[in-house]
């Protein structure tokens, strides 16, 4: 092993390392639709047949991680009106009875507090 040789091999095995890296993510996707969306099982004879199951269960992960981070989504703007709504609530406690209002929310019931 020679100075030349060293640095090339230092070279190559950076290129590896960042090749394994750069697969781990593929291959958890692999794994996870082997697992829970059935591509371990895939029993189609036709090359075609088979090309379409692998499509479709990869098409039902993308759209199971698209309607996950919409849940969340709608959860967190759910969880910031109700927080909102019970600080209206909480202000209009403070106020004398007669000062009272009622709160109207733009395609909302009116809030009686």
């Amino acid at each position: 092993m020679t100075a030349e040789n060293a640095e090339e091999l230092k070279q190559e095995k950076r290129v590896v390392q960042q090749d394994e890296i750069g697969r781990i993510p593929i291959e958890d996707k692999f794994g996870q639709g082997k697992r829970r969306f059935s591509l371990a099982r895939v029993m189609a004879k036709l090359t075609g047949t088979s090309e379409t199951v692998i499509m479709v269960a990869f098409m039902v992960m993308n759209l199971e991680k698209i309607l996950s981070s919409g849940l969340y989504f709608l959860l967190h703007i759910l969880q910031k009106l109700l927080s909102a709504r019970q600080e209206c609530c909480n202000h209009a406690h403070g106020l004398h009875w007669t000062q009272k209002v009622r709160i109207t929310m733009p395609g909302a019931d009116i809030i009686n507090c």
